[in-house]
């Protein structure tokens, strides 16, 4: 860029450029902490008969409605990476945001 070139409205423009780029990446990368949050660990549709029958006589869910009564506080879980983990009730995988009848807090 050449110095007789550079006017007012150039350095307006760039300028503008900055900070908006600067909101887009806070944006996506807003995003994928949601998505990491809104994590889906288990899909019923391919889980076995006989472990959608379980998750569903307890009335499971990927989400808890009282936090401080999800998987990730029940005795029966053990986290892994990724916000989800196990559980010994369903002898598989759980949402530490879950919640099922059978949930027992922490010793």
């Amino acid at each position: 860029m050449d110095k007789k070139n550079l006017s007012r409205r150039l350095v307006l423009e760039r300028g503008a450029q900055i900070p908006l780029g600067g909101l887009v990446f806070l944006a996506a990368a807003s995003q994928g902490a949601k998505a990491a949050d809104n994590a889906v660990c288990v899909d019923l549709e391919r889980l076995d008969a006989g472990q959608r029958s379980i998750r569903e006589s307890l009335n499971y869910v990927e989400e808890a409605a009282d936090q401080s009564m999800s998987c990730q506080h029940c005795g029966f879980y053990t986290a892994t990476e990724g916000g989800c983990g196990t559980c010994i009730i369903f002898n598989g995988v759980a949402n530490g945001r879950g919640h099922c009848e059978s949930w027992s807090a922490k010793s």
